[in-house]
């Protein structure tokens, strides 16, 4: 029974510990199309087609409500901010090809009914 929790323990943590640094990855790709003046640099956001940036939308949409560990949650939370600070840039720009990608006021409001369980999509939220 100790050597099953103490696997389980590990396991746990591995996960959480993955968590946190595919958040982190995602994180570093979304800052890559930024210039040194925050700025939206159009040759490097080719790497982020729109479908990339739907699957990192929905990825982050599952963190922000579904995970209980801190430091998961708060990697994910910074990914998140990258992730509207992209979008307003996308959208400054004027580029159309985003338009199936909530916008960041959209991906809040969604956020915050599911979180307040006005939602449908707050069936699998951790409380």
């Amino acid at each position: 029974m100790i050597e099953t929790t103490k696997k389980a323990q590990q396991l746990l943590v591995n996960c959480w510990r993955t968590h946190k640094e595919v958040s982190s990855a995602i994180n570093a790709l979304l800052a890559s199309t930024l210039d040194t003046n925050s700025s939206l640099d159009s040759s490097k956001l080719s790497h982020l087609p729109s479908k990339i940036l739907k699957m990192i939308t929905d990825y982050l949409f599952v963190q922000l409500t579904e995970c209980r560990h801190c430091g998961a949650f708060e990697a994910a939370a910074v990914c998140f901010h990258s992730l509207c600070k992209l979008l307003w840039l996308c959208k400054d720009k004027s580029r159309t090809n985003y338009s199936d990608i909530l916008m960041p006021d959209e991906m809040l409001s969604k956020l915050i009914d599911c979180l307040t369980g006005e939602s449908d999509d707050s069936l699998e939220i951790c409380e």
